[in-house]
Parts: C-alpha cells; sequence; structure tokens
C-alpha cells in the first residue's frame, strides 16, 4: 500500500469507522443483554450452585431482602465499604399489617454490629403515626456483613440508565456516590477502546515486513490488550479511593493510548 502511495490515514479512516461501529454495538449489547444475563447468572449461582434459597429479590435498582428483623429495601450495597446505603425496614405485626418503620441514609458495619446513620422511625398504632429521628432502642439488626455480601449488586447488573438513577437516588440522599461514578463512567470508556486499539494497530501494522508482521502482530495485540487493562484496574481503583475524579479515572486508558496511538500515526505519515 505504501508503494503505491496510500497514507497512513487513508488506510486508517475505515478501519477507525469499522472500530466506532463496533464500540456502539458492544455499547448497545452492555445495555440489553449484559445486565440481565448477570442477574440470572447470579441467580443461578446461588440457587442452583450455591443452594442459598430465596431470600433476596432484585429489582433493576434495589435489593429486597427477606431478613429476621423484618423486610428490608436497600438501595445500594457496598460490601467493600461495610456499609448499606438506604435502608428502610418494614416490620409487621401478627396481622401482617405494617407495625414500624424504620428508615437510615447508612448502616455501617463495625465491631461486629451494624450502626445506622441518620436513623429515623415511624410507629403505627391505633392513635396514629409517631415519627422519632432515631433507631428504636430496641432494634438490632441481626444479620452480618456477610448476609449481606450475597446480595450485592455488581456494576455489570446494571445499564448506564438504571446505574444513573441510582446515583441520583443516592445523591438526593446524601451518598457518598464517588465509586459508582466511576463505573458508571467506565459504561461509556470500554466500549471506546475499540477506537484506541485501531488507533495503535494502524501504524504497528505499517511498520512490519510481510514475514513478521504477523507474529508480532500477534504478540504486540496480546501485549496491548493486557497494558491496557492494567493501567485501566489501576485507575479505576485511583478514582474509587478519590484520588482521581472518577471520569479521569475511567478514561485515563482510553486517553494514553489514543495518544499513543496518534503520535505512532503521525511518525508514520
Amino acid at each position: 500500500l505504501r508503494a503505491c502511495g496510500v497514507s497512513v490515514w487513508q488506510v486508517a479512516t475505515p478501519l477507525l469507522g469499522l472500530a466506532a461501529a463496533i464500540s456502539v454495538g458492544v455499547f448497545v449489547w452492555n445495555e440489553r443483554l449484559v445486565p440481565e444475563s448477570a442477574r440470572r447468572w447470579h441467580a443461578i449461582e446461588d440457587l442452583e450452585i450455591k443452594k442459598r434459597g430465596v431470600a433476596s429479590v432484585f429489582t433493576g435498582r434495589d435489593v429486597w431482602y427477606h431478613g429476621r428483623a423484618g423486610f428490608y429495601n436497600i438501595n445500594r450495597v457496598a460490601p467493600q465499604r461495610g456499609a448499606l446505603y438506604g435502608l428502610t425496614v418494614y416490620q409487621l405485626g401478627p396481622d401482617f399489617r405494617l407495625r414500624r418503620l424504620i428508615e437510615a441514609t447508612e448502616v455501617l458495619w463495625g465491631h461486629e454490629r451494624w450502626q445506622l446513620v441518620g436513623a429515623r422511625t415511624r410507629e403505627f398504632g391505633p392513635d396514629g403515626v409517631h415519627e422519632t429521628p432515631r433507631e428504636p432502642e430496641d432494634f438490632i439488626l441481626p444479620e452480618t456483613l456477610a448476609d449481606f455480601q450475597v446480595v450485592s449488586v455488581e456494576p455489570e447488573e446494571f445499564s448506564y440508565a438504571m446505574l444513573h438513577r441510582q446515583i441520583s437516588d443516592l445523591r438526593g440522599k446524601g451518598v457518598d456516590v464517588s465509586e459508582s461514578w466511576v463505573d458508571l463512567d467506565l459504561k461509556l470508556a470500554l466500549p471506546a477502546a475499540s477506537i484506541m486499539m485501531m488507533l495503535l494497530a494502524v501504524p504497528l501494522a505499517f511498520k512490519g515486513t510481510r514475514v513478521t508482521s504477523l507474529a508480532s502482530g500477534i504478540g504486540l495485540g496480546f501485549a496491548l490488550g493486557f497494558a491496557y487493562f492494567v493501567v485501566l484496574a489501576f485507575t479505576r481503583a485511583l478514582g474509587q479511593s478519590h484520588a482521581l475524579p472518577p471520569a479521569l479515572a475511567a478514561w485515563s486508558a482510553n486517553g494514553l493510548f489514543g495518544l499513543i496511538g496518534s503520535y505512532l500515526i503521525l511518525g508514520e505519515q
């Protein structure tokens, strides 16, 4: 191609267009098929493989859990932080009518017990509803952190829209959602990796000969893919620990490999 006067950009343009189409396809795949497939897999793992029984229901955004202190509605389970966000406990009487409602913005695990933060209680009785700005003195959440790890929802079980709605809900309740913001931005950044890889592949292909291009191309492909995910894992961890802004943490790997690819193309040109 170079002998015929074809430039690197003339070769790269249709390939980058193909990579962009692949990125769109990956995003649609992740939105339409992956969340439902991930939920079904976790259900099969819990019910069929680990025989845990049906103790929880995932409704798409929240978790409903039948616990020993009542029925729990949890906006988000964060086992790495040892926290539950947006907890509501429904306690029923013998006649299955709502007797007491306990809400907490955060529930933190420490010293082998749960501590409720921002709690309030509503008591439903014959004389009306009584509200107090704390949990009842006799209330204890009997489950352990390990019990709730079973019902934690992974980011791949959310679509982009579902995760965005959950983040908005939790932000409205004053919950730190920086970790979720990184996962949300990654739902856009990961599909775009196809474009960045193509930016690298085109100039590297031009550097090879007919004898060495196939072997070196395969080796470089594995090396670049591995390096990309190493950088991505590193920047994601920095974002979730507040060392980097969420958007920068999610897009740093794409930006780095995109700059390297653009430099190589310009050098080849």
